[in-house]
């Protein structure tokens, strides 16, 4: 499985367990941060922790560290007296991704907005037809009231290839058509972004679409680009252009 789908799936059973037992993210900051500490802990040092979880629940990026923190709050989570009395029940918990078509579903009702769930439901059937598909990222592009359109991307093996080396970023364009119907008007198979891996969409305005993701570094290994980069891409005529690179870390 590729190693930015198990982060994933690790975010995903954590926000899962947060359901289940009823916490906010901020609630179990909190609690982890305190039960973790031998010293008292301040408000300011919650906050700051909070903080961070919550992008540890939104980042994709893969780290080894990453990977054995998430396991620790999953660790935490599942030891709680809230999670014994729920987990009596035989509540379902999450479905672990696979990358394959069986995800299909699992996308489409997970998402929670209804304007990116109808466009998940045609843009994820798609990617999901053309090889494995993994951590979809929709952003609208236009709301012209003739003309509206999302970006999608997602990263995954066009083909089913199978290599270490043959998934990447991939983009389609998803526009609204008559009567409010949904439809992939064209594919980026291989989106040219100058990245390796993309890690968050940014934003999109004024025809810009900015992304962030890694390229490798001289010594990096194939699947662990460590270069991170914030990259602004202009739509031409059939493809996207690079306009501006800046490394940030």
């Amino acid at each position: 499985m590729n190693e930015k789908l198990q982060i994933i799936n690790k975010q995903r059973q954590i926000k899962s367990l947060l359901d289940v037992i009823g916490w906010s993210v901020a609630k179990f900051a909190s609690s982890f941060v305190i039960d973790t500490n031998e010293l008292d802990v301040d408000e300011d040092e919650i906050v700051r922790f909070q903080e961070k979880v919550k992008k540890q629940l939104t980042r994709t990026s893969y780290s080894s560290t990453k990977f054995t923190v998430l396991d620790e709050y999953i660790r935490y989570l599942l030891a709680t007296e809230e999670f014994k009395r729920v987990s009596s029940q035989n509540r379902a918990l999450y479905v672990e991704l696979t990358g394959f078509i069986q995800d299909y579903w699992v996308i489409v009702d997970e998402e929670k907005d209804a304007e990116k769930r109808k466009v998940l439901e045609v843009a994820a059937a798609h990617a999901l037809s053309i090889g494995s598909a993994w951590d979809f990222n929709v952003v609208k592009a236009s709301d012209d009231e003739f003309d509206k359109r999302f970006i999608v991307i997602w990263e995954g093996d066009v083909g089913h290839c199978g290599g270490s080396g043959t998934w990447g970023p991939v983009m389609c364009e998803v526009v609204e058509g008559s009567f409010g119907r949904y439809f992939v008007e064209c594919t980026h198979k291989y989106f040219e972004a100058g990245l390796r891996c993309i890690d968050e969409v940014v934003g999109f305005s004024d025809n810009i679409l900015i992304v962030s993701g890694r390229r490798y570094a001289d010594s990096d290994s194939n699947n662990h680009p460590s270069l991170r980069f914030r990259v602004k891409l202009e739509k031409g005529l059939e493809n996207w252009n690079i306009v501006k690179e800046e490394l940030i870390g």
